[in-house]
């Protein structure tokens, strides 16, 4: 009986934690993509239909021997519209689908041995 509970404690876990952060998302973005969500789910679409989000990202550990790797790797990756890397390979911009989670790019950044130091995250509507 006691691992049925667990399990059910679990199944809430991962229906309802989803869902706050969500809510904590939204709350914090701007009107604009607010009412486009608003209106995609009106219209039965994908919430994030039509909005992307633009990281910047303060990397270390990326030299030119491991950019073109990382260049390669962004390029590949069919939810990434667009990326700058600075010269000193320090900093780098990604715009992306808006369900990109940041796991998505420090994988790829951990993938050629580079390390986010920080990053921001804003959204706004697709171009």
């Amino acid at each position: 009986m006691k691992n049925k509970n667990k399990n059910i404690v679990a199944l809430i876990m991962l229906l309802v934690f989803p869902a706050l952060s969500y809510a904590q998302d939204y709350a914090s973005m701007p009107p604009a993509i607010q009412a486009k969500m608003d209106q995609n789910k009106i219209q039965g679409a994908d919430l994030l239909t039509g909005i992307e989000a633009v990281y910047s990202i303060t990397v270390a550990n990326i030299s030119s021997a491991n950019a073109q790797a990382l260049t390669n790797l962004l390029s590949a990756d069919d939810k990434i519209s667009g990326f700058t890397i600075s010269p000193d390979y320090s900093n780098m911009q990604v715009t992306c689908k808006a369900s990109v989670q940041i796991e998505e790019l420090k994988k790829h950044i951990g993938d050629v041995n580079g390390e986010i130091n920080q990053y921001t995250q804003l959204y706004r509507l697709e171009n």
